[in-house]
């Protein structure tokens, strides 16, 4: 069933890849880190699959760090940074998120593997197993908790201020829930990892995906703001002119 791992690895680098390009033409940073995240979960849908054919002690570090601590808190905070872009609190927390994910690198690639790696099943989800095989002690299980959490309410936060008003339109209602659907789908296999394959686990793997980029798509929608390079060089309408 390694297609389904695929079919989910190639929508989510495409998912990053799209949100580059959008960043790269609107010089928007919160797309930047949406896109990052997508890049994250591409990365860690990689290391899962890997460990589908052998253990890797590399592979699982990576599935832990992009797959299980990171993605949700930089989606997250990239609609923080839309609703409010030039909030002084909002810049801080962009530091914020930078350490804390620096500080989660170093602590997860300093975890060491027990030895249950002996007996570690490719066979089987390796979300059942990275518990027992991976010696993480608790300021890593702490951030990860942190992280998914920070995330899921920066999440809730921008969709209650926007879906919550009374001039909500139905679209957005649409989109908020497809994000709201996501963020749920994504925390289910972490805080209730699964024990075998099955179809739903499949689609847990990429469904939640799908619905968070389809959601920002909506949500992280700008105009494209004039650089203040061109603004200074466009010339000062005169009295005379006409359109």
């Amino acid at each position: 069933m390694a297609h389904w791992f695929l079919l989910g690895l190639v929508y989510c680098l495409g998912f990053s890849l799209l949100l580059f390009q959008s960043a790269k033409k609107t010089l928007n940073p919160a797309v930047t880190l949406a896109g990052v995240g997508f890049l994250f979960i591409t990365v860690g849908l990689g290391a899962e699959l890997a460990l589908g054919f052998e253990f890797n002690q590399h592979s699982l570090r990576l599935f832990y760090l992009l797959r299980l601590m990171l993605p949700l808190a930089w989606i997250g905070h990239s609609l923080l940074a839309t609703a409010w872009p030039r909030m002084e609190q909002v810049r801080w927390l962009n530091y914020g998120l930078l350490l804390a994910s620096l500080a989660g690198s170093i602590l997860v690639w300093r975890t060491g593997i027990t030895a249950a790696q002996a007996w570690f099943d490719p066979g089987q989800p390796v979300h059942g197993q990275y518990a027992e095989t991976l010696a993480t002690n608790r300021p890593t299980r702490a951030l990860l908790l942190f992280m998914n959490a920070y995330g899921a309410l920066a999440l809730a936060l921008v969709l209650a201020l926007r879906v919550g008003r009374r001039s909500t339109a139905k679209h957005e209602w649409l989109f908020g829930g497809m994000l709201l659907l996501g963020a749920v789908g994504w925390l289910i296999p972490i805080m209730l990892p699964p024990a075998e394959f099955s179809a739903w686990f499949y689609l847990q793997e990429w469904i939640p995906a799908v619905l968070l980029f389809a959601g920002l798509l909506f949500f992280l929608r700008t105009e494209v703001a004039v650089p203040p390079v061109a603004a200074r060089a466009r010339p000062a309408a005169q009295p005379g002119d006409t359109a």
